[in-house]
């Protein structure tokens, strides 16, 4: 049987788009019967994220690329985001924005709220080869002893684009 095509359009600011992935994650997990596709809004955010496993993914492009992927329906999550309507849904042609469900508002937050995270089970996204090799290098570009990740204390998010946009781990966003 073939598996149904799931697309989704991963959008935002950087953290809007690690929170996305995140609930992907589980949503991948509960739905192991589809093919999951992301399509990244911009591609600095793919750039950015190509530094991380995106290995919950079946396949990964950027949105431009959307008309001319098959895709057999959409999970999506902030349907209502005036930017992704204007820059992106609002262009598709309608046999395409006939595959979102525009009345279902999906919420990364929502998602995450739910899960337990005083569970062994992890939810947490890994960095990619890209990213492990890269790793040292962001550490020197700003001036980060790796030390301060052994600190309880420490939240970050990871960049990858740019000098002092980056914090890589942190014990107290893992996310477990």
């Amino acid at each position: 049987m073939k598996k149904k095509r799931v697309g989704t359009i991963i959008h935002g600011a950087l953290g809007d788009c690690y929170e996305q992935i995140l609930c992907l994650m589980k949503y991948k997990q509960a739905h192991n019967d589809i093919s999951l596709i992301a399509f990244f809004a911009v591609e600095n955010r793919l750039r950015a994220f190509q530094h991380f496993d995106l290995s919950v993914f079946d396949q990964v492009y950027l949105a431009k690329d959307i008309s001319r992927i098959s895709v057999d329906e959409f999970y999506q999550f902030q349907i209502n985001d005036a930017e992704l309507l204007e820059e992106i849904i609002d262009k598709l042609p309608p046999e395409i924005q006939e595959k979102f469900d525009f009345k279902k508002n999906i919420l990364p937050w929502d998602v995450l709220k739910k899960h337990n995270f005083s569970t062994t089970n992890p939810l947490e996204l890994k960095l990619s080869d890209k990213g492990k090799c890269y790793y040292r290098t962001a550490l020197n570009l700003n001036d980060i002893d790796e030390s301060l990740f052994k600190k309880k204390s420490v939240l970050g998010f990871y960049g990858g684009i740019g000098k002092k946009d980056l914090l890589i781990q942190g014990d107290n966003f893992r996310l477990k």
